[in-house]
């Protein structure tokens, strides 16, 4: 299971109310292996690994395509692991579907949690970036969905 850093501060309550759960995140919902360009508009550090072919702001996930689907949080949770770090999973329910428990890799605090609607979750991730949840799910065949959130000025 994919393990994020300091996110220890981060308590259930707080991050409910950050993503609007039982609510539409308004998140973009991207399959990760095939190309349509940058569906997030945003920036995904950490460079390109030989042999990929994703956008130079794609960072080190191929670059995603888009697909029509809902995603709405559902419930939250983090736990710590036996190395020091937490365990984030969201659960999320795309299309009127059964809930789907995912994974989130994100470095991130409770301080850079700026504000949230309906349609957006902004973070503060240094200038000109954005952090994506890799949601570890199967849908429509991929191995994984890249959700982006759309950032908006601080």
């Amino acid at each position: 299971m994919p393990t994020v850093g300091p996110f220890v501060d981060m308590d259930r309550r707080k991050f409910l109310q950050c993503v609007g759960v039982g609510c539409s995140t308004g998140l973009s919902v991207a399959v990760a292996g095939c190309s349509d360009g940058d569906p997030d508009g945003g920036t995904d550090p950490g460079g390109t690994d030989p042999g990929e072919t994703d956008d130079p702001d794609q960072g080190d996930s191929p670059t995603p395509t888009s697909i029509p689907t809902d995603v709405v949080v559902t419930d939250f949770g983090h736990e710590a692991t036996d190395d020091g770090e937490t365990a984030v999973t969201v659960a999320v329910s795309n299309e009127g579907d059964d809930e789907e428990t995912a994974v989130v890799d994100v470095e991130v605090t409770a301080d850079d949690v700026v504000r949230s609607d309906d349609r957006a979750v902004t973070l503060a991730a240094g200038e000109d970036e954005t952090l994506a949840f890799e949601f570890d799910v199967n849908l429509d065949g991929a191995d994984f969905v890249e959700v982006a959130p759309f950032v908006r000025g601080i």
